[in-house]
Order: structure tokens, then sequence, then C-alpha cells
């Protein structure tokens, strides 16, 4: 369901009708695709139900060139606080939009996912060390695999930290402004000091030369983490021979069709609504749990998921998508039409 905004150009994609509580993020740029939102949506909704909770997914997106965005933010925030105030949506900002500006759509969680470690948020935070728990389960030991991290965030800055100390090569990152490439790895501190001081323009301040960014997807690693965009790897992207696994730091990276080309190139691709599963546990924690506790317990249940999926006898993300079927079945008439895939 759609939900188009008064007051500026902006929407808000609702997976679930007449469901309390829907989660999701809003993201600014000059033109949101309104089928992208669903399929965001649709990937949170999968996501929590995999984990077994009642919610549903949303996605809101605001239309507006650089010279009037302050505005257009500005008045999505009002308008949907109403629907905030209400219990409908919870919103965290996504891609052009900064926490600071949605402050009057805040509830009683929003300080502790926003509580930073080492200059990350704790929602971004499980993000990242959920996707890779969800690695080590279905690769084994991380000491001396190569690793290539598509759209570097923030989720990114946790996930090369936690794999640098498990003896990972970090030897390819890619942001926007293109992608960077060290053979003998880049240190995890470099990257996340790199991301603090440029964000997306650290590729520049590396000390090699960059090149555009999809030339990562092709990188000779063991484990590409893609986090940039839905669609990201379709079935004619052209991967490494070295390649073992997919693991997503975002939604949706993969097509239906690149799921079928990679399995028989003989490549796992982990479910994107589990590997990125720890941000759910942080929306609903238990009463009085802290940041320690719900980080611990958010990797954990990705971990323990991710090891349940691998067990199936289908593959990872359908077996996954019965998991999140099997659970919506239980609170809903009907399931929604269409997995989350690209």
């Amino acid at each position: 369901m759609i939900h188009k905004l008064d007051s500026t150009n902006a929407f808000i994609a609702f997976d679930l009708e007449e469901t309390p509580g829907a989660v999701g993020v809003v993201r600014r740029a000059r033109k949101i695709l309104q089928d992208g939102a669903k399929l965001l949506a649709r990937s949170t909704t999968y996501s929590f139900a995999t984990f077994e909770m009642q919610r549903g997914g949303a996605s809101a997106g605001i239309s507006a060139d650089d010279d009037g965005r302050d505005e257009a933010v500005a008045a999505f925030a009002s308008e949907v606080g109403q629907l905030a105030t209400a219990g409908r949506i919870s919103l965290d900002a996504g891609k052009g939009v900064k926490p600071a500006e949605l402050a009057d759509l805040a509830d009683d969680r929003s300080e502790l996912r926003l509580a930073t470690t080492d200059g990350v948020s704790l929602a971004d935070d499980v993000r990242g060390l959920g996707a890779l728990a969800a690695a080590v389960v279905a690769f084994g030991d991380l000491e001396g695999r190569s690793i290539a991290v598509e759209g570097f965030d923030a989720a990114a800055v946790a996930l090369t930290r936690q794999a640098a100390k498990h003896g990972a090569k970090i030897v390819a990152v890619a942001t926007p402004a293109g992608a960077a490439h060290l053979p003998d790895g880049f240190a995890a501190d470099q990257l996340a000091q790199a991301h603090a001081a440029h964000g997306a323009s650290m590729v520049k301040e590396l000390g090699v030369e960059t090149v555009p960014s999809w030339q990562i997807l092709g990188a000779d690693v063991d484990l590409l983490f893609p986090g940039s965009k839905t669609g990201l790897i379709t079935h004619e992207t052209e991967v490494s021979a070295e390649l073992k696994g997919v693991v997503p730091v975002g939604p949706v990276p993969y097509t239906t069709k690149a799921l079928a080309t990679l399995g028989r190139a003989g490549v796992t691709v982990l479910p994107d609504f589990v590997t990125t599963g720890g941000t759910v546990h942080t929306w609903y924690p238990a009463d009085g749990a802290s940041v320690d506790e719900v980080r611990t317990a958010a990797i954990e249940a990705v971990a323990t998921r991710t090891k349940e999926i691998l067990a199936a006898e289908d593959p990872p993300v359908l077996a996954a998508c019965h998991v999140a079927e099997a659970y919506l079945g239980t609170w809903r008439d009907e399931l929604p039409f269409g997995r989350p895939m690209a």
C-alpha cells in the first residue's frame, strides 16, 4: 500500500495493511522510485518474520533535489509525525537523510538504537556484525580469507573491524565514488578513519588507484559483502571464479536470476533478510536491555537462524523464505504477494 504525502513529494510504502508498528527507512534523492521502496519494505517484513516478530516493513521516499532537500525533509517529518505518534510507523534515516532531521519521529527506542560504539550506532553495528556472524557460520574460519565490501558505510566499519579480528584480509572496498583494491589488504582502522573523515569519497583517500564501483563485483575474493542497492548483482554480473559466497549487508542486492546463476557456479548466497536481521532486534528489545545485551542477542539470533537455514535441503534464500512464510501464516490470513527478490 502506498501512502502519498500532501505536504511534499514523498510517499510511504507499507508492506502489510492494517499492521501496527510498521518499521523501515526513509531515503531522499532527486527521484525515489516506489518499486524499490516496496522491495525494501518486503525485505523488512521477511526479516521480522524470520525472527518470529509480528511486524511489517515500510519504506519511505522523499523526492527532492539538493536545493529543496531541507524544506522537503522538514515537511515530511512534520506530516509523518502524526502517523508516528499514533504508533503506525517508525522510521530510521536512510541515504540522503540525517537522523537529527527525524527527531520529531523519535520514540522510546531511538536512544538505544542510535547509541554509538566507536562512532557506529547500534542499529548499524548489529547489521554489520550480524552479517559477519552469518559468514562465519556459513564459511567457517575466516583466517586468511579475502573479502570485498561493496557499498561501504557505517555497518561496514563494524564488519571490517570484526573481520580483521578473525584474520580476514579486506582487499577491496567500494562506495558510489569508486572502488579501491589492495591485494595485501586494507587495515580496518584505516578504512574506519577514512569513512569518518570523507564518507563515500573515502576510496580516494586510501592511497591506491580507484576504479568504477561496479568492478568490485568481479574482484578475486573469497567472500563478497554487497549492500549499496537492490538488484545490484544480476545473472549477467561477472564474478570471480574464486568467489565462494555472497553475504548481503544491505537489502536485496541480488536478482532472482542471479541466485540461479550463482548457484550453478557453486557460489553460496545468503538471504539478505537474515544477514541484515540484527537490525530488527534493535526496534523491540527486551525491557531494560542494555546496548551490549541487545547487540549480543541480535548477533546470536542471526547466527542461529543462518545455521538452521543452511541445514535445510533448499538453497539458503529459498529456505529462509519458507521460514518467514511459515511464521507469517500463523498470524496473517494471506501471505504478501511476491518474495523479497529483485
